[in-house]
C-alpha cells in the first residue's frame, strides 16, 4: 500500500494500483500506475485525455507510446514530466507511466509554476535553468565507483 495512493484515488475518483520502483539513483522518479478504465474507454482515449489535459503545460509531455523517453536520462536535469499510456493488459487494466526529475520538478518548482500561471507570467520564471547537456553519470546514480573511493586529503 503506497502512502500516496489514497490521495491519487481521491483526485481520480477511481481506484488505482501503483508500482513504485526502488532504483539506485540520486535523483529521478519513475512510476507505473494501473487503472481500470470505465467500460468502452480505450488506451487511445486515455492518451487523448492526457494530451488534452496537459496541452497548455509546457513541462508535461504525453508520449504517443511508452519508449526510451520514459527513461530517467530524458527527465533528469529538466523540468519535464514524461507520461505514456500502455496497452490494456489482462483484466482490462491499463498501465500509465510517468518519469520526472524529483529535484527539478518537486513541490517548490510546482509552486513556482502555479504562481506564474496564476499571475500570467512566463512559466519558467524563477526556475533553475534546465540542463543543456547529458547529466554526468555520477550525478544521476547513487552508487558509483567515484562515491565508493576513499576521500583524498586536501593539500597542506
Amino acid at each position: 500500500h503506497h502512502r500516496h495512493r489514497p490521495e491519487i484515488e481521491r483526485y481520480l475518483g477511481a481506484p488505482v494500483s501503483l508500482v513504485t520502483q526502488l532504483l539506485p539513483v540520486a535523483r529521478g522518479l519513475t512510476v507505473t500506475a494501473f487503472v481500470a478504465p470505465r467500460a468502452g474507454v480505450t488506451p487511445a482515449a486515455l492518451h487523448a485525455c492526457l494530451e488534452e489535459s496537459y496541452a497548455s503545460h509546457p513541462f508535461v509531455h504525453a508520449l504517443d507510446a511508452p519508449d526510451g523517453r520514459l527513461g530517467l536520462k530524458s527527465a533528469v536535469g529538466s523540468h519535464d514530466a514524461f507520461l505514456a499510456v500502455g496497452p490494456a493488459i489482462h483484466g482490462g487494466h491499463v498501465p500509465i507511466f510517468a518519469t520526472i526529475d524529483n529535484l527539478m520538478r518537486g513541490a517548490a518548482s510546482q509552486a513556482l509554476v502555479a504562481l506564474n500561471d496564476r499571475f500570467g507570467l512566463d512559466p519558467f520564471l524563477g526556475l533553475a535553468p534546465p540542463r543543456s547537456h547529458p547529466v554526468a553519470p555520477h550525478l544521476m546514480y547513487a552508487h558509483t565507483q567515484r562515491d565508493s573511493a576513499p576521500p583524498v586529503a586536501a593539500p597542506q
